[in-house]
Protein backbone atom coordinates (compact mmCIF):
# COMPACT_ATOMS: atom_id res chain seq x y z
CA UNK A 1 0.00 0.00 0.00
CA UNK A 2 2.77 2.46 0.81
CA UNK A 3 5.78 0.77 -0.81
CA UNK A 4 7.02 0.79 -4.39
CA UNK A 5 7.46 -2.56 -6.13
CA UNK A 6 7.83 -4.17 -9.54
CA UNK A 7 6.76 -7.72 -10.50
CA UNK A 8 7.79 -9.32 -13.77
CA UNK A 9 5.68 -12.21 -14.97
CA UNK A 10 3.09 -13.54 -17.41
CA UNK A 11 -0.43 -12.13 -17.74
CA UNK A 12 -3.73 -13.26 -19.28
CA UNK A 13 -7.49 -12.84 -19.21
CA UNK A 14 -9.45 -15.47 -17.21
CA UNK A 15 -11.20 -16.84 -20.32
CA UNK A 16 -8.02 -16.99 -22.43
CA UNK A 17 -5.12 -19.43 -22.64
CA UNK A 18 -2.77 -16.83 -24.11
CA UNK A 19 -0.16 -15.43 -21.74
CA UNK A 20 1.77 -12.21 -22.35
CA UNK A 21 5.09 -11.31 -20.79
CA UNK A 22 4.95 -8.07 -18.86
CA UNK A 23 5.69 -6.06 -15.75
CA UNK A 24 3.39 -4.88 -12.99
CA UNK A 25 4.63 -1.82 -11.12
CA UNK A 26 3.15 0.13 -8.22
CA UNK A 27 3.94 3.22 -6.23
CA UNK A 28 1.62 4.87 -3.69
CA UNK A 29 1.60 8.26 -5.43
CA UNK A 30 0.79 7.11 -8.99
CA UNK A 31 -0.92 3.74 -8.46
CA UNK A 32 -0.46 0.56 -10.47
CA UNK A 33 0.62 0.06 -14.08
CA UNK A 34 0.76 -3.12 -16.14
CA UNK A 35 2.93 -3.08 -19.25
CA UNK A 36 2.72 -6.16 -21.49
CA UNK A 37 4.25 -7.28 -24.77
CA UNK A 38 1.05 -7.70 -26.74
CA UNK A 39 -2.50 -6.65 -25.97
CA UNK A 40 -5.73 -7.89 -24.40
CA UNK A 41 -7.59 -5.63 -26.85
CA UNK A 42 -8.13 -5.96 -30.58
CA UNK A 43 -7.37 -3.04 -32.89
CA UNK A 44 -10.78 -1.37 -32.54
CA UNK A 45 -11.40 -2.49 -28.96
CA UNK A 46 -10.60 0.00 -26.18
CA UNK A 47 -12.63 -1.67 -23.46
CA UNK A 48 -11.41 -2.07 -19.89
CA UNK A 49 -11.04 -5.53 -18.35
CA UNK A 50 -12.69 -6.68 -15.14
CA UNK A 51 -9.98 -9.22 -14.28
CA UNK A 52 -6.42 -9.91 -15.41
CA UNK A 53 -4.50 -12.88 -13.98
CA UNK A 54 -0.77 -12.93 -13.46
CA UNK A 55 1.97 -15.37 -12.53
CA UNK A 56 5.06 -13.75 -11.02
CA UNK A 57 8.07 -14.83 -9.01
CA UNK A 58 6.25 -13.75 -5.85
CA UNK A 59 3.16 -15.81 -6.71
CA UNK A 60 -0.30 -15.56 -8.26
CA UNK A 61 -1.79 -12.11 -8.80
CA UNK A 62 -5.31 -10.93 -9.67
CA UNK A 63 -5.75 -7.45 -11.12
CA UNK A 64 -9.21 -5.89 -10.79
CA UNK A 65 -10.91 -3.13 -12.80
CA UNK A 66 -8.08 -2.90 -15.32
CA UNK A 67 -8.24 0.26 -17.44
CA UNK A 68 -6.84 0.18 -20.96
CA UNK A 69 -4.64 3.21 -21.69
CA UNK A 70 -2.79 2.76 -24.97
CA UNK A 71 -0.87 0.48 -27.29
CA UNK A 72 2.33 1.44 -29.02
CA UNK A 73 4.68 -0.23 -31.47
CA UNK A 74 8.12 -1.24 -30.25
CA UNK A 75 11.05 -2.62 -32.24
CA UNK A 76 10.78 -5.78 -34.37
CA UNK A 77 7.03 -5.29 -34.91
CA UNK A 78 6.32 -6.00 -31.23
CA UNK A 79 3.52 -4.02 -29.65
CA UNK A 80 3.42 -2.88 -26.02
CA UNK A 81 0.15 -2.18 -24.20
CA UNK A 82 -0.34 -0.17 -21.03
CA UNK A 83 -3.09 -0.94 -18.48
CA UNK A 84 -3.85 0.59 -15.10
CA UNK A 85 -5.49 -1.74 -12.56
CA UNK A 86 -7.37 -0.18 -9.65
CA UNK A 87 -6.88 -3.11 -7.24
CA UNK A 88 -4.13 -5.71 -6.91
CA UNK A 89 -4.95 -8.97 -5.11
CA UNK A 90 -1.56 -10.53 -4.46
CA UNK A 91 -1.54 -14.23 -3.55
CA UNK A 92 -4.42 -15.95 -5.37
CA UNK A 93 -6.22 -16.17 -8.73
CA UNK A 94 -9.88 -15.12 -8.89
CA UNK A 95 -11.73 -15.44 -12.19
CA UNK A 96 -14.50 -12.98 -11.22
CA UNK A 97 -14.67 -9.96 -8.96
CA UNK A 98 -17.80 -11.32 -7.28
CA UNK A 99 -15.74 -14.31 -6.06
CA UNK A 100 -13.31 -12.15 -4.07
CA UNK A 101 -14.71 -12.70 -0.59
CA UNK A 102 -13.06 -13.38 2.77
CA UNK A 103 -13.82 -14.01 6.43
CA UNK A 104 -10.74 -12.36 7.93
CA UNK A 105 -8.64 -9.26 7.40
CA UNK A 106 -5.74 -7.64 9.23
CA UNK A 107 -4.58 -4.11 8.49
CA UNK A 108 -1.78 -1.92 9.78
CA UNK A 109 -3.00 1.67 9.93
CA UNK A 110 -0.99 4.87 10.07
CA UNK A 111 -0.91 6.40 13.59
CA UNK A 112 -2.87 3.49 15.10
CA UNK A 113 -0.01 2.43 17.39
CA UNK A 114 0.71 6.07 18.28
CA UNK A 115 -2.85 6.67 19.46
CA UNK A 116 -2.72 3.88 22.05
CA UNK A 117 0.57 5.23 23.46
CA UNK A 118 1.61 1.91 25.02
CA UNK A 119 4.71 -0.23 24.74
CA UNK A 120 5.66 -3.83 25.47
CA UNK A 121 9.36 -2.99 25.55
CA UNK A 122 11.40 -2.92 28.74
CA UNK A 123 15.06 -2.09 28.68
CA UNK A 124 17.95 -1.78 31.10
CA UNK A 125 20.88 -0.07 29.43
CA UNK A 126 24.19 0.47 31.17
CA UNK A 127 26.13 2.73 28.82
CA UNK A 128 29.23 2.78 31.04
CA UNK A 129 29.74 -0.98 31.02
CA UNK A 130 28.18 -1.61 27.63
CA UNK A 131 25.47 -3.90 29.01
CA UNK A 132 22.08 -3.89 27.30
CA UNK A 133 19.01 -5.83 28.33
CA UNK A 134 15.95 -5.46 26.13
CA UNK A 135 12.79 -7.50 26.58
CA UNK A 136 9.43 -7.44 24.88
CA UNK A 137 6.07 -8.73 26.08
CA UNK A 138 3.31 -8.49 23.51
CA UNK A 139 0.53 -6.15 24.61
CA UNK A 140 -2.87 -7.66 25.28
CA UNK A 141 -5.27 -7.46 22.30
CA UNK A 142 -8.17 -5.03 22.63
CA UNK A 143 -11.44 -6.65 21.48
CA UNK A 144 -14.47 -4.78 20.18
CA UNK A 145 -17.68 -5.49 18.29
CA UNK A 146 -18.01 -3.73 14.97
CA UNK A 147 -21.40 -5.18 13.99
CA UNK A 148 -23.52 -8.31 14.37
CA UNK A 149 -21.49 -9.87 11.56
CA UNK A 150 -18.05 -8.69 12.63
CA UNK A 151 -15.86 -8.99 15.72
CA UNK A 152 -12.70 -6.90 15.83
CA UNK A 153 -9.48 -6.64 17.78
CA UNK A 154 -6.56 -4.27 17.98
CA UNK A 155 -3.45 -6.47 17.89
CA UNK A 156 0.09 -5.49 18.90
CA UNK A 157 3.33 -7.02 17.71
CA UNK A 158 7.05 -6.34 17.42
CA UNK A 159 8.39 -8.35 14.47
CA UNK A 160 12.13 -8.91 14.37
CA UNK A 161 14.02 -8.30 11.15
CA UNK A 162 17.69 -8.95 10.47
CA UNK A 163 20.02 -6.56 8.69
CA UNK A 164 22.42 -7.40 5.91
CA UNK A 165 24.87 -8.78 8.45
CA UNK A 166 24.43 -11.21 11.33
CA UNK A 167 25.18 -8.48 13.90
CA UNK A 168 22.07 -6.40 13.06
CA UNK A 169 18.63 -6.72 14.65
CA UNK A 170 15.65 -4.42 14.10
CA UNK A 171 12.54 -4.35 16.28
CA UNK A 172 9.64 -1.96 15.84
CA UNK A 173 6.31 -2.18 17.63
CA UNK A 174 3.24 -2.11 15.45
CA UNK A 175 -0.54 -2.18 15.87
CA UNK A 176 -3.17 -3.73 13.60
CA UNK A 177 -6.92 -3.79 13.15
CA UNK A 178 -8.07 -7.42 12.88
CA UNK A 179 -11.64 -8.17 11.74
CA UNK A 180 -13.35 -11.58 11.79
CA UNK A 181 -16.66 -12.01 9.97
CA UNK A 182 -19.30 -14.66 10.64
CA UNK A 183 -19.55 -15.32 6.89
CA UNK A 184 -17.67 -14.43 3.75
CA UNK A 185 -17.77 -10.74 2.84
CA UNK A 186 -16.98 -9.13 -0.49
CA UNK A 187 -13.61 -7.43 -0.38
CA UNK A 188 -15.14 -4.00 -1.06
CA UNK A 189 -17.40 -4.35 2.00
CA UNK A 190 -14.33 -5.19 4.08
CA UNK A 191 -12.45 -2.21 2.65
CA UNK A 192 -15.37 0.03 3.58
CA UNK A 193 -15.22 -1.21 7.18
CA UNK A 194 -11.48 -0.50 7.25
CA UNK A 195 -12.15 2.97 5.87
CA UNK A 196 -14.52 3.63 8.75
CA UNK A 197 -11.89 2.50 11.27
CA UNK A 198 -9.22 4.59 9.57
CA UNK A 199 -11.50 7.60 9.90
CA UNK A 200 -11.74 6.91 13.64
CA UNK A 201 -7.96 7.16 13.97
CA UNK A 202 -7.89 10.25 11.72
CA UNK A 203 -10.23 12.24 13.96
CA UNK A 204 -8.86 11.07 17.29
CA UNK A 205 -5.18 11.65 16.41
CA UNK A 206 -6.03 14.79 14.43
CA UNK A 207 -3.96 13.63 11.47
CA UNK A 208 -5.00 11.96 8.22
CA UNK A 209 -4.63 8.20 8.59
CA UNK A 210 -4.53 5.49 5.91
CA UNK A 211 -3.94 1.73 5.60
CA UNK A 212 -0.27 0.82 5.42
CA UNK A 213 -1.04 -2.81 4.63
CA UNK A 214 -4.15 -4.95 4.12
CA UNK A 215 -4.04 -8.76 4.24
CA UNK A 216 -7.03 -11.05 3.69
CA UNK A 217 -7.33 -14.63 4.87
CA UNK A 218 -9.96 -17.34 4.48
CA UNK A 219 -10.13 -21.04 5.29
CA UNK A 220 -11.09 -21.80 1.67
CA UNK A 221 -7.75 -20.55 0.36
CA UNK A 222 -4.70 -22.46 1.52
CA UNK A 223 -1.22 -23.27 0.24
CA UNK A 224 0.72 -26.48 0.48
CA UNK A 225 3.87 -26.36 2.58
CA UNK A 226 4.56 -30.06 2.40
CA UNK A 227 2.63 -33.12 1.27
CA UNK A 228 0.85 -33.31 4.62
CA UNK A 229 0.72 -29.69 5.76
CA UNK A 230 -1.32 -26.78 4.43
CA UNK A 231 -1.64 -23.29 5.81
CA UNK A 232 -4.03 -20.42 4.99
CA UNK A 233 -2.90 -18.10 2.25
CA UNK A 234 -2.14 -14.55 3.23
CA UNK A 235 -3.60 -12.53 0.36
CA UNK A 236 -2.57 -8.90 0.11
CA UNK A 237 -4.78 -6.11 -1.20
CA UNK A 238 -2.95 -3.17 -2.77
CA UNK A 239 -4.37 -0.01 -4.32
CA UNK A 240 -3.66 3.69 -4.59
CA UNK A 241 -5.28 5.25 -1.54
CA UNK A 242 -6.34 8.87 -1.93
CA UNK A 243 -5.77 9.39 1.82
CA UNK A 244 -2.06 8.63 1.55
CA UNK A 245 0.56 11.36 1.57
CA UNK A 246 4.14 10.97 2.74
CA UNK A 247 3.89 14.43 4.33
CA UNK A 248 1.49 13.23 7.02
CA UNK A 249 3.21 12.90 10.39
CA UNK A 250 3.20 10.41 13.22
CA UNK A 251 1.45 12.20 16.07
CA UNK A 252 2.64 12.39 19.67
CA UNK A 253 0.06 11.93 22.46
CA UNK A 254 -0.13 15.65 23.31
CA UNK A 255 -1.10 16.34 19.68
CA UNK A 256 -4.10 13.99 19.69
CA UNK A 257 -7.57 15.46 19.70
CA UNK A 258 -8.55 12.81 22.21
CA UNK A 259 -6.11 10.51 24.02
CA UNK A 260 -6.75 6.79 24.37
CA UNK A 261 -6.02 6.95 28.10
CA UNK A 262 -9.01 9.28 28.49
CA UNK A 263 -11.40 6.66 27.10
CA UNK A 264 -9.71 3.33 27.86
CA UNK A 265 -12.73 1.77 29.54
CA UNK A 266 -15.11 3.16 26.91
CA UNK A 267 -13.07 2.12 23.86
CA UNK A 268 -15.16 -0.91 22.73
CA UNK A 269 -18.38 1.05 23.18
CA UNK A 270 -17.04 4.14 21.37
CA UNK A 271 -15.69 2.29 18.35
CA UNK A 272 -18.95 0.36 17.97
CA UNK A 273 -20.93 3.61 18.18
CA UNK A 274 -18.58 5.24 15.65
CA UNK A 275 -19.25 2.43 13.17
CA UNK A 276 -23.01 2.72 13.67
CA UNK A 277 -22.93 6.51 13.26
CA UNK A 278 -20.71 6.36 10.19
CA UNK A 279 -23.15 3.95 8.55
CA UNK A 280 -26.14 6.13 9.41
CA UNK A 281 -24.53 9.48 8.52
CA UNK A 282 -21.91 8.58 5.93
CA UNK A 283 -22.13 11.88 4.05
CA UNK A 284 -21.54 13.82 7.29
CA UNK A 285 -18.48 11.77 8.23
CA UNK A 286 -17.11 11.93 4.68
CA UNK A 287 -17.35 15.72 4.63
CA UNK A 288 -15.84 16.01 8.10
CA UNK A 289 -12.89 13.69 7.45
CA UNK A 290 -12.11 15.11 4.01
CA UNK A 291 -10.83 18.29 5.67
CA UNK A 292 -7.86 16.33 7.07
CA UNK A 293 -6.47 15.75 3.54
CA UNK A 294 -5.10 19.30 3.63
CA UNK A 295 -5.58 20.09 7.27
CA UNK A 296 -3.64 23.35 7.39
CA UNK A 297 -4.93 24.68 4.09
CA UNK A 298 -7.93 27.01 4.27
CA UNK A 299 -10.43 27.21 1.43
CA UNK A 300 -14.01 28.26 0.87
CA UNK A 301 -14.73 24.61 0.01
CA UNK A 302 -13.66 23.56 3.51
CA UNK A 303 -16.09 26.08 5.00
CA UNK A 304 -18.89 24.90 2.72
CA UNK A 305 -18.23 21.21 3.47
CA UNK A 306 -18.27 21.85 7.22
CA UNK A 307 -21.50 23.86 7.06
CA UNK A 308 -23.07 21.17 4.87
CA UNK A 309 -22.00 18.44 7.30
CA UNK A 310 -23.59 20.24 10.26
CA UNK A 311 -26.77 20.96 8.32
CA UNK A 312 -27.06 17.33 7.21
CA UNK A 313 -26.41 15.96 10.70
CA UNK A 314 -29.04 18.26 12.19
CA UNK A 315 -31.51 17.22 9.49
CA UNK A 316 -30.85 13.54 10.24
CA UNK A 317 -31.10 13.78 14.02
CA UNK A 318 -33.48 16.64 14.89
CA UNK A 319 -37.01 17.70 14.18
CA UNK A 320 -36.98 18.72 10.55
CA UNK A 321 -40.27 20.63 10.39
CA UNK A 322 -40.37 24.35 11.04
CA UNK A 323 -44.06 24.01 11.86
CA UNK A 324 -46.19 20.82 11.91
CA UNK A 325 -46.56 19.57 8.34
CA UNK A 326 -50.36 19.58 8.43
CA UNK A 327 -50.40 23.25 9.46
CA UNK A 328 -47.81 24.07 6.83
CA UNK A 329 -49.86 22.50 4.02
CA UNK A 330 -52.97 24.40 5.16
CA UNK A 331 -50.99 27.64 5.14
CA UNK A 332 -49.70 27.01 1.62
CA UNK A 333 -53.20 26.18 0.34
CA UNK A 334 -54.58 29.36 1.93
CA UNK A 335 -51.96 31.48 0.19
CA UNK A 336 -52.54 29.83 -3.19
CA UNK A 337 -56.30 30.31 -2.92
CA UNK A 338 -55.95 33.98 -2.00
CA UNK A 339 -54.18 34.94 -5.24
CA UNK A 340 -55.33 34.82 -8.81
CA UNK A 341 -52.56 33.61 -11.09
CA UNK A 342 -52.29 31.75 -14.37
CA UNK A 343 -51.06 28.15 -14.32
CA UNK A 344 -47.43 29.07 -15.00
CA UNK A 345 -47.27 31.63 -12.18
CA UNK A 346 -49.14 29.30 -9.83
CA UNK A 347 -46.52 26.61 -10.42
CA UNK A 348 -43.77 29.16 -9.77
CA UNK A 349 -45.36 30.30 -6.49
CA UNK A 350 -45.96 26.70 -5.39
CA UNK A 351 -42.26 25.94 -5.84
CA UNK A 352 -41.31 29.05 -3.87
CA UNK A 353 -43.57 27.98 -0.99
CA UNK A 354 -41.97 24.57 -0.72
CA UNK A 355 -39.69 23.95 2.21
CA UNK A 356 -40.87 23.50 5.76
CA UNK A 357 -37.38 22.98 7.15
CA UNK A 358 -35.60 25.11 9.76
CA UNK A 359 -33.12 27.61 8.36
CA UNK A 360 -29.40 26.93 8.50
CA UNK A 361 -28.91 29.69 11.06
CA UNK A 362 -31.50 28.07 13.34
CA UNK A 363 -29.84 24.66 12.94
CA UNK A 364 -26.39 26.06 13.79
CA UNK A 365 -27.69 27.97 16.81
CA UNK A 366 -29.47 24.89 18.13
CA UNK A 367 -26.33 22.77 17.81
CA UNK A 368 -24.26 25.43 19.60
CA UNK A 369 -26.69 25.48 22.52
CA UNK A 370 -26.74 21.68 22.76
CA UNK A 371 -22.96 21.24 22.59
CA UNK A 372 -21.55 23.80 24.99
CA UNK A 373 -17.94 23.14 26.04
CA UNK A 374 -14.93 25.28 26.90
CA UNK A 375 -13.92 25.68 23.25
CA UNK A 376 -17.43 26.66 22.09
CA UNK A 377 -17.88 29.11 24.98
CA UNK A 378 -14.53 30.79 24.35
CA UNK A 379 -14.76 31.02 20.56
CA UNK A 380 -18.47 31.65 19.85
CA UNK A 381 -19.47 34.58 22.06
CA UNK A 382 -22.63 35.61 20.20
CA UNK A 383 -24.60 32.53 19.07
CA UNK A 384 -27.19 34.49 17.08
CA UNK A 385 -24.68 36.60 15.15
CA UNK A 386 -22.38 33.63 14.44
CA UNK A 387 -25.28 31.51 13.17
CA UNK A 388 -26.52 34.28 10.89
CA UNK A 389 -23.00 34.95 9.59
CA UNK A 390 -22.60 31.27 8.71
CA UNK A 391 -25.95 31.13 6.91
CA UNK A 392 -25.36 34.38 4.98
CA UNK A 393 -21.88 33.32 3.94
CA UNK A 394 -23.06 29.87 2.86
CA UNK A 395 -25.86 31.44 0.82
CA UNK A 396 -23.48 33.84 -0.91
CA UNK A 397 -20.99 31.11 -1.85
CA UNK A 398 -23.89 29.05 -3.19
CA UNK A 399 -25.50 31.74 -5.35
CA UNK A 400 -22.83 34.50 -5.62
CA UNK A 401 -25.40 37.29 -5.73
CA UNK A 402 -24.26 40.91 -5.19
CA UNK A 403 -26.62 41.57 -2.30
CA UNK A 404 -25.46 38.42 -0.51
CA UNK A 405 -21.82 39.47 -0.80
CA UNK A 406 -22.43 42.42 1.53
CA UNK A 407 -23.61 40.04 4.29
CA UNK A 408 -20.95 37.36 3.75
CA UNK A 409 -17.80 37.13 5.86
CA UNK A 410 -14.55 38.38 4.33
CA UNK A 411 -11.53 36.05 3.96
CA UNK A 412 -9.97 36.64 7.39
CA UNK A 413 -13.28 36.36 9.22
CA UNK A 414 -14.23 33.34 7.14
CA UNK A 415 -11.00 31.54 8.12
CA UNK A 416 -11.72 32.11 11.82
CA UNK A 417 -15.38 31.14 11.40
CA UNK A 418 -14.38 27.91 9.66
CA UNK A 419 -12.18 26.88 12.61
CA UNK A 420 -15.07 27.53 14.99
CA UNK A 421 -17.46 25.66 12.74
CA UNK A 422 -15.09 22.69 12.57
CA UNK A 423 -14.82 22.71 16.36
CA UNK A 424 -18.61 22.64 16.57
CA UNK A 425 -18.79 19.72 14.13
CA UNK A 426 -16.19 17.71 16.07
CA UNK A 427 -18.02 18.51 19.32
CA UNK A 428 -21.32 17.29 17.88
CA UNK A 429 -19.80 14.00 16.70
CA UNK A 430 -17.81 13.36 19.88
CA UNK A 431 -20.76 14.12 22.15
CA UNK A 432 -22.96 11.83 20.05
CA UNK A 433 -20.36 9.08 20.60
CA UNK A 434 -21.05 9.37 24.32
CA UNK A 435 -17.90 11.29 25.28
CA UNK A 436 -17.70 13.95 27.95
CA UNK A 437 -16.59 17.50 27.19
CA UNK A 438 -13.60 17.03 29.49
CA UNK A 439 -12.35 14.21 27.24
CA UNK A 440 -11.79 16.41 24.20
CA UNK A 441 -12.21 20.15 24.85
CA UNK A 442 -8.48 20.63 25.56
CA UNK A 443 -7.74 19.01 22.19
CA UNK A 444 -10.14 21.38 20.45
CA UNK A 445 -8.47 24.38 22.02
CA UNK A 446 -5.00 23.10 21.16
CA UNK A 447 -5.78 22.68 17.48
CA UNK A 448 -8.49 25.23 16.70
CA UNK A 449 -8.44 28.13 19.14
CA UNK A 450 -6.78 31.18 17.54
Amino acid sequence: MTETFEHKGKWKLPESDTWFDGTLSFDPDNGAKLEIFGSFNSYFDSSNKEIVLGKTISGDVTLIDVWYRNTRSASNDIIVSIYEPIFIIDGHHFSSESDICFRHVISRVFNLFQWFDQSGFKDDIDYNNGNYEISYNKLTPLPFTLSDQCQGKVLFDSPVSYGNFYNERHLKEQAYFSLDYTEKMHYKTILKDLRYLTGFITLFTYEQSYPISITFRDEDYSEEISNIYHRPKYIKCIFQNSSYDSKYKLRRPHEHLLKYKEVTNKFPEIINKWYEMYNNHESVFTLMLYSFRRKNHFSVEKFMDTARALETFHRDTHNNERIPQEEYEKLVNTILKSVKLNNTDTDWLTNKLRGNEPSLSKRIKELIIENQNEFIKASILDKQKFSCDIANTRNYHTHYDKIGKEKALDDKSLFEATLKLMGLLYSVILRELGLNNSDFEKGLKYHLFK
